[in-house]
């Protein structure tokens, strides 16, 4: 009976400790592939080249892609963003979509903490017409600048769809919206701190600031730098 009950537990094992095994090689996988294409951005490569060779060599998915080329930057990009992150400002320009989006992303498991510090999605901006979505997502920004003593202005994209609706919901909560027609060009121009996470914004405005940052839970990606 003994003997029995041990050849279960060891059957049931086997295929447990091979998925284990699968996982860590994954990981791995995706950890070299990582510090192969920081490598590569870090001696000048373009993101285009670099991905190209990690990819052929690590052969990545299309998602595995994504998620290097959202997350993964070079040092001296790095070192440019956070020269720019701000602690003194009274107003924050909010990248409305692009950070409501990533907090959607976030709660169902598909938003990323990348290495510069920033919250990503792979999503590409999937959920930009999920009106009740994006409204929460941004509500609970502004609940963010508040207990920061900061206020927010919401620039949302005047060309999505519903976004004037939107707007005016971000009003009954509050929220101070602006609709413009060229978000990235608007944020990048302005004097005021800005929140997005929108890396060439990010490389471009004047003075950002992290809200995201340690106040939503998002996934460790597979690598490590």
């Amino acid at each position: 009976m003994g003997e029995k009950a041990g050849e279960k537990e060891r059957s049931l094992a086997s295929p447990l400790k091979r998925a284990e095994t699968q996982l860590t090689s994954l990981e791995n996988r995706l950890s070299d592939a990582a510090y192969d294409y920081k490598f590569l951005l870090n001696r000048g490569y373009s993101r285009d080249l670099a991905l190209q060779a990690v990819t052929s060599r690590y052969l990545l998915s299309e998602k595995e892609r994504l998620l290097l080329y959202r997350c993964i930057h070079s040092d001296i990009e790095i070192e440019t963003i956070k020269k720019k992150e701000s602690q003194d400002y009274r107003e924050i320009l909010i990248d409305g979509f692009n950070l409501a989006i990533s907090i959607i992303s976030a709660s169902l498991g598909e938003a990323y903490m990348c290495d510069d510090g920033y919250i990503r999605d792979l999503g590409m901006g999937r959920f930009k017409k999920e009106k009740e979505m994006i409204v929460a997502s941004l509500k609970l920004i502004n609940e963010i600048c508040i207990s920061m003593g900061k206020l927010c202005t919401f620039v949302l994209d005047a060309q999505i769809s519903k976004s004037g609706d939107m707007a005016k919901t971000v009003k009954l909560f509050g929220g101070s919206t602006i609709l413009s027609k060229t978000v990235d060009s608007f944020l990048i121009n302005a004097e005021s701190a800005v929140a997005s996470n929108d890396f060439v914004i990010l490389m471009k405005a004047k003075r950002i600031v992290n809200i995201l940052q340690n106040r939503i839970k998002v996934n460790s990606p597979f690598f490590s730098c």
